[in-house]
């Protein structure tokens, strides 16, 4: 059971709400910790892991934005937003209907804050931050900027806009300043005005890692360089590796100081503190791709479990359970005062995610989640970087090509087997798994090096049959956030804004990214057996080495019964009530129904100073300021 907080936890029946802090780090990989790779550095995050939970089996999707859709709406990516579009065509993003954490928690009472990334939509004020649950915000609508300039990588109506982000409207323009400084600034600000008596939900989505590679040089000369000498003898500076090692510590620096701000406000020991990754490498459902690290800290974290690793099959963590664990530890509705529906009135897809907290708190010994379905793979567009993926148990199964993405870096290689026999994979090489499948024992073989499908007996051919059962299972209720299409001049099919409406043009001539337009995308228009990319029966092209096993999966398929589901798929809801809806039922029912209809588818540092605002701190685990 949970322990009362004199005793180092909090009780679930104190009458105050624990402080709810989430630190979100953007491509941040597997072997980017320094507990899974002895040469990356980040001692903060290591006294974290210390004091707290290490999450061992911690699963998100292998894009960012929809791991950003499913932790804020507690949906699996496909049923949210599995398709990244999430700036200028109106609408993308999470549905305006979607209920998202902040808003339940600002119901019972939380303060709640944004800073950083957003990237869940914009081009309508009701998909801003602030519109969303959020009291305030500080970051960038997008997916991605120039961390000095601040300027959008997406072009706005023949402009790269300034994105940057206020509550109400943009901050004043802040020159040259590091975003993830900016960021770092707002959330010390906000703990150090905040009541601590106020329940507080700080949502910290840094923008590092992610690229472009720029980090300030007071961290760069700080970071070891390993880079082979002939690369940086040749072009000093060149050494990319050293500045993405940079980045990381930035970041770590970043997070050390912001927990150091909430312990000096006596907030630690009444609090749940989250650290994850919303992705490894990009758009693989391979281990290095969707397995990211993770940990539990905070004074809400019993004594008898600070320390502990959860490891294992029984020890998984979806990024969509968040959302329910959270709601549970403060005490709020899992579901909205309203049903959620499109414009049709059709119910939107319940939420997915389960209240992990009786497992990291040690009441009970095993995660509730037994199952995670990564990519419905077929939903993403031309050329769609992989088949669908899931993980039932111990096993995972892969279908389509899936790009290279091995949880190892250059300082693990020599545990990765080079052995480039029939069934095992070289390190580093794309799978192409076809139709049937690629099937791997993740506990056993986490570096995917085995693939099991291709001398499978009789029980793995029953795990491989009842995995596609669950795959098909989710891919009949897949549901995509829609958006607006237009026609260019010649009929083609395009997601630019109009640039001809007024809001658009004062956008564009403001200089700053933001909402341009009134108008809303909120009915369900590609579900229903409406789909933008092609059929699975012709989605890929199986090789003609790979014929002998999809025949043998189909006779196996065909010569299969029940009776081994209750053996891979099991467990209940934990927390809460079930949230299916016969609405949504019937919707699942029509995708069957209309399987053959017609496809639809669419083709605080200044910039060049050597010091910082916030010190690197190599030889100590201790928040810094110059």
């Amino acid at each position: 059971p949970c322990m009362p907080a004199d005793q180092g936890g909090l009780s679930l029946a104190n009458p105050s709400r624990p402080h709810l802090i989430f630190f979100l780090l953007d491509d941040l990989g597997w072997n980017d910790v320094s507990w899974h790779n002895p040469l990356q550095h980040t001692p903060h995050l290591d006294r974290l892991r210390a004091e707290g939970i290490e999450l061992d089996r911690h699963y998100a999707y292998r894009a960012c934005a929809p791991s950003r859709a499913a932790l804020l709406t507690g949906r699996y990516p496909m049923h949210v937003n599995q398709f990244v579009l999430t700036g200028t065509p109106i609408g993308g993003g999470v549905h305006a209907n979607f209920t998202m954490l902040p808003a339940l928690l600002r119901r019972v009472g939380y303060a709640t804050h944004h800073v950083g990334k957003w990237h869940c939509g914009y081009s309508s004020p009701d998909l801003l931050p602030t519109a969303r649950g959020f009291v305030t915000s500080v970051g960038y609508l997008g997916g991605n900027h120039d961390y000095w300039s601040h300027r959008s990588t997406q072009n706005f109506c023949g402009r790269n806009l300034v994105d940057l982000y206020g509550t109400v409207t943009p901050p004043k323009r802040l020159g040259h300043v590091y975003d993830d400084q900016i960021f770092h600034d707002a959330a010390l600000a906000l703990i150090k005005r905040h009541d601590p008596a106020v329940p507080f939900f700080l949502y910290h989505a840094l923008h590092s890692p992610h690229l472009p590679l720029q980090v300030p040089k007071g961290f760069l000369k700080g970071t070891p360089n390993r880079c082979p000498h002939s690369v940086t003898r040749a072009t000093p500076g060149s050494c990319k590796r050293r500045i993405y090692d940079a980045m990381v510590s930035f970041a770590d620096q970043v997070i050390g100081n912001v927990s150091e701000a909430i312990r000096s406000k006596g907030m630690w020991e009444h609090a749940l503190v989250v650290f994850a990754s919303d992705k490894g490498g990009k758009f693989s459902d391979m281990e290095g791709g969707v397995r990211v690290p993770a940990l539990v800290a905070g004074g809400l974290v019993p004594l008898q479990r600070r320390g502990v690793k959860l490891e294992g099959e029984h020890a998984y963590v979806h990024i969509s359970d968040w959302f329910a664990t959270f709601l549970a530890v403060a005490r709020a509705p899992l579901a909205p005062s309203h049903p959620e529906t499109d414009a049709s009135g059709t119910a939107l897809p319940p939420s997915d995610g389960l209240d992990v907290w009786p497992f990291l708190s040690g009441e009970v010994g095993y995660s509730p989640r037994v199952e995670m379905p990564l990519t419905m793979g077929f939903h993403q567009p031309p050329p769609g970087p992989g088949g669908g993926s899931i993980i039932v148990g111990r096993f995972k199964l892969m279908l389509g090509t899936q790009r290279p993405a091995g949880h190892t870096t250059r300082a693990h290689a020599h545990l990765v087997s080079t052995n480039t026999s029939s069934n095992r994979r070289p390190p580093n090489q794309a799978m192409h798994c076809s139709l049937v499948g690629c099937l791997f024992d993740i506990i056993a073989d986490p570096f995917e090096e085995r693939d099991l499908a291709p001398a499978a007996g009789a029980t793995h051919l029953s795990i491989m049959a009842r995995l596609r059962e669950r795959l098909s299972h989710f891919d009949a209720s897949s549901f995509q956030t829609c958006w607006t299409i237009r026609k260019d001049s010649k009929g083609r099919d395009i997601t630019k804004p109009n640039c001809s409406t007024p809001w658009a043009q004062a956008r564009a001539q403001s200089g700053v990214l933001g909402a341009f337009t009134d108008k809303h995308c909120v009915d369900s228009g590609h579900t229903l057996g409406q789909r933008w990319a092609r059929r699975r029966s012709d989605a890929i092209t199986t090789q003609s080495s790979l014929r002998a096993r999809d025949a043998r999966a189909a006779t196996a398929r065909l010569k299969i019964g029940g009776g081994a589901r209750r053996r891979f798929i099991g467990g209940r809801r934990s927390g809460g009530a079930n949230n299916s809806s016969s609405d949504w039922s019937n919707v699942v029912a029509a995708r069957k129904r209309n399987a053959n209809a017609p496809t639809f588818q669419l083709a605080g540092a200044h910039q060049g100073s050597s010091k910082s605002t916030i010190r690197s701190g190599h030889s100590h685990a201790t928040a810094r300021r110059l």
